[in-house]
């Protein structure tokens, strides 16, 4: 799960990520933020971009 592990670190290294977890048989990412932060569907998919991976939905749910 060696892909798992660098997508999660990937997104970890983002200044508004708090916490990321990934599933690799659902191939879905769930990310949260930093409260107060804003976290941008381009950011995102530039940083897996970078990493070798590719972003095929985003989702952003606010929490209340």
């Amino acid at each position: 799960m060696a892909c798992t592990q660098k997508v999660r670190e990937t997104l970890l290294k983002l200044d508004s990520v708090q916490e990321v977890a990934v599933d690799f048989e659902t191939k879905l990412a769930t990310v949260k933020a930093k409260a107060g932060s804003e976290l941008a569907r381009d950011t995102v998919e530039s940083a897996l971009k970078g990493a070798g991976f590719e972003l095929s939905a985003f989702e952003l749910v606010k929490a209340q």
